[in-house]
Parts: structure tokens; sequence; C-alpha cells
């Protein structure tokens, strides 16, 4: 679609109102066309991946889930400090005789230097307390899955954006870095013991957006009279799939490039599938998972079905633990006002007390 600037000088739409219908026009070929693209292309694709698609017969279920995501607040900044406050809880849905408790819920509450803070730090330190919540779950329960948002490469998307950082010409990158290295790049960081957690451990990882752009242009590179549209990238594995039908297991470096030399030492035993839920509306999941459990994926196939819940396109445990991280996040700026006038009612020096009405919090004057 070709963007148009108008100009009026009258009020209401009346000169725009063929703008707008050609718009429409325009949108609803565009719908067509990708759709009727997509429809062709269907057959086809299912054809090159006859080998990868499978269904799985009924199977008992696994009882004893967990599911662990976390949270963060809006960061609270002034000229010097930035505040926030980073959560990751754990759901405990147990149906043995002695349940471990409900939940395990973790809070950090970190300050940084302003010129220091970037919404990437403080989503990395939500990971890294997510990562924490798995290691002390596996260590004090016995969970027959531990479902965790996010995917298993997190240390290949944390080194791009790491990269992404060192660019910024409004913040200085140091504490982020620094963090990064230590938790993902030394032999004894969190990252490494998570890994060796997957090996014994059947810990799932669910991403909550599928992006399907490496899919799509090995598909295309391979196979070249294919005609996909490109905007269908992160739809594809949903368009694909009928309901309860499985595109894999496979290794997780057959679709997927990973970018960094850490991640291809662990990729190579790690597999991947999509699986569309037994809805015609649904869209696919992702699973992610150490190849030990590859035993295991008829139950676990059958637990993801059962714990399904089409209103969130997310099973059970993990809504739970999404819903809590959430809503019981701390209340920061009340924190934060309380703490600045408390600051001002301690000053008895006229120029200190200046200075901290001015700076940190001018909205007590």
């Amino acid at each position: 679609m070709v963007n148009k600037t108008f100009w009026t000088n009258e009020h209401g739409l009346r000169d725009t109102k063929f703008e707008f219908t050609s718009f429409i026009e325009t949108r609803l070929a565009n719908i067509e066309e990708f759709s009727q693209k997509i429809a062709s292309a269907i057959p086809e694709i299912r054809e090159i991946l006859n080998g990868d698609i499978k269904r799985y017969n009924e199977s008992p279920q696994y009882n004893n889930l967990v599911g662990i995501d976390g949270s963060n607040t809006t960061p609270n900044k002034d000229p010097y400090l930035t505040t926030f406050n980073v959560n990751a809880v754990g759901y405990l849905q147990f149906k043995s005789k002695n349940p471990p408790a409900r939940f395990l819920k973790s809070y950090e509450l970190i300050s940084v230097p302003t010129p220091n803070f970037s919404s990437t730090y403080m989503h990395l330190r939500r990971d890294i307390l997510e990562m924490k919540a798995l290691l002390k779950i596996t260590d004090e329960s016995k969970a027959d899955i531990v479902f965790m948002d996010g995917s298993i490469n997190s240390q290949a998307l944390w080194n791009a954006r790491m990269q992404q950082l060192k660019i910024s010409p409004y913040i200085v990158p140091d504490t982020s870095i620094d963090l990064y290295k230590r938790i993902f790049k030394t032999p004894d960081g969190l990252w490494s013991k998570v890994i060796e957690r997957l090996k014994s451990v059947r810990v799932v990882w669910i991403p909550k957006r599928i992006v399907g752009k490496s899919f799509v242009n090995r598909l295309l590179r391979e196979n070249p009279d294919l005609d996909i549209p490109s905007e269908a990238t992160n739809e594809v594995f949903s368009l694909i799939l009928q309901p309860d039908e499985i595109l894999g297991p496979f290794t997780f470096e057959k679709w997927v490039q990973t970018s960094t030399s850490t991640a291809r030492k662990f990729v190579k035993d790690i597999q991947t599938l999509y699986y569309k839920p037994p809805f015609r509306t649904a869209s696919a999941i992702k699973l992610e998972f150490h190849k030990n459990f590859l035993p295991d994926l008829e139950k676990l196939i059958a637990t993801i079905k059962k714990e399904y819940s089409i209103y969130y396109n997310q099973i059970k445990p993990m809504i739970w633990a999404h819903t809590i991280a959430k809503n019981e996040n701390m209340d920061l700026n009340g924190l934060d006002s309380a703490v600045k006038r408390l600051a001002i009612l301690n000053c008895k020096d006229s120029t200190l007390r200046s200075i901290i009405q001015t700076r940190f919090a001018n909205q007590f004057y």
C-alpha cells in the first residue's frame, strides 16, 4: 500500500472520504491476496514437511506441574538513580498426597545510576530471577514438568541485545554487559547451572511469541518456487498444522540458526516441536526441552493438551504464574514517593533541602 499525505482546511473528514474508501478497498484486496497465497502454499509446505508432521496417541498425563514467569514494574527515574522491581513466581500445581506450597514468589528491588539504566538491563534482571526460581523449585520439590516462559536459547538472544546496547548513544552499557557476562559467560555462572539442570529435570520452555523467520527463510532457500507471504512468518506454524498435529521433534538448529558459539555448544542437545491444540482457531505452541526426555513425548503432549486454555493460548500453570507475577508486584511509585517526602522532612539544611526538592522530589513543594 502506498502512503499518501493529504491536507485540508475544513472541519470533519469530507475531503478525505475518497482516501478512506480507497484504503478500505486496497486493504480488502491485500487480505484476499494474502489468504490466497497462504491457501496455495499450505499443501506444498505440508508435502515438504511430510516426514515431520505427525499425531500422537492418547496417553496418561503428568500430574505435578510447575509454571514459572516473571514481571517488572515501570521504572522510577530521577536524574541520578533509577529504581525498579522485578519478581518471579512459581505456580505449583501438584496432585500428590502431600503437595508443596501452592506458590513460590521472589522479589528484587534494584537501583542503578540513571545513565546506566536501560529496559534491557531491567528485563535481564527479571530473566535472571526466573532462572533462580527454576533452580530453587527443582531443588525443593519433585515436579513432573517445569514450564518456563521464553526460550532455552536465551544466551544468544541476550548476546544480540548486548550488541545493540553498545551502540546506543543514550546509555552507558557497562552495568548491563558486566551482568550478562557474569550470568552467561562464566563456567560457574547461573546459566551453566540451568543448562546442567535440564539434563536431569523435565523442563519445557514455551515462548509467548513464535518467530518463524528462520523457518520460512530456509523453506524458501530450499524451495525457491514456493510463494509464502513474508507477513506469514510468525503464524506459519498455526497455518500449516491441523488441530492436534505436531511438527517435530527435531534438533533445535534444524530450523533455527543460533548466533553465538556459546549457544551452539549446548543446543545440539535441545529438541523443539510445534503443537497445535485441538481447536481449529488455536495458535501453535512451541516447546523446547532436552533430548533426554524424548521418550516422554507422548505423555508431555497429553499434558499440554489437557492443560491448554483456548482463551489465553497458554497452559494453566503458566497462566497462573503470569497473572500472579503481573498483579502482585511492589507499589514502587508509592514507596519512592514516601522516601523522598521523608528526605525533605528530615533535612534541616536549606541548601540541601532545595536540592532535594528540585532534583529528586519537586512534587513536594
